[in-house]
């Protein structure tokens, strides 16, 4: 597990202040190298914005800490599965142990159908982490690595471009990990 390697590392936390860490992990994950690795954007992404998403995790972290500050939480507007802890204030071991709690609790909900051994994409910014297992490389010619479900497409060809604008990204992104269960 890549946050594994980050344990008692402090910079491996606050090298993401102002930014966004990404992590690619199996074949249908949309990695493009076959090493593992971290990679790091700094936000905003574009416009002044971080995810479209970013509105979204922070009303649902802050729904959930009122009843539970280290639960796993889960934005029902987001049409792909996925789960989603608070990082403020973490360590390296903590964003590990959140990573794990996740992805336990990512396994359980989809019993047979995935597990942490399987592809999945990871985010990590400063306020959260979230991780989104993966069914598929490609929905139609559209893939996606984990900055696909930061809202950002790298899209090569024109038919790329044609088949997401046609099937829409919410689409797209259901598609390549599970539908969410509570939509």
């Amino acid at each position: 597990m890549v946050v594994r390697g980050m344990q008692g590392e402090r910079e491996g936390v606050e090298g993401v202040e102002g930014g966004m860490a990404f992590f690619n992990r199996g074949p249908l994950s949309g990695a493009s190298q076959p090493h593992k690795h971290i990679q790091c954007v700094p936000l905003p992404l574009m416009n002044g914005m971080g995810s479209p998403f970013e509105g979204l995790i922070r009303a649902a972290l802050s729904a959930s800490s009122d009843a539970d500050a280290s639960a796993t939480v889960s934005v029902d507007a987001l049409p792909f599965m996925h789960g989603v802890r608070s990082v403020v204030d973490a360590t390296p071991s903590d964003v590990h142990a959140a990573c794990e709690a996740i992805l336990d609790g990512l396994e359980a909900r989809l019993r047979g159908m995935w597990t942490r051994d399987d592809s999945y994409n990871l985010l990590l910014t400063k306020e959260y982490l979230m991780v989104i297992p993966r069914r598929a490389e490609f929905v139609e010619s559209v893939g996606a690595n984990a900055m696909g479900f930061a809202g950002s497409f790298f899209l090569g060809t024109q038919a790329e471009i044609d088949d997401l604008k046609r099937l829409g990204p919410s689409r797209v992104l259901q598609g390549l990990g599970f539908p969410s269960i509570t939509r």
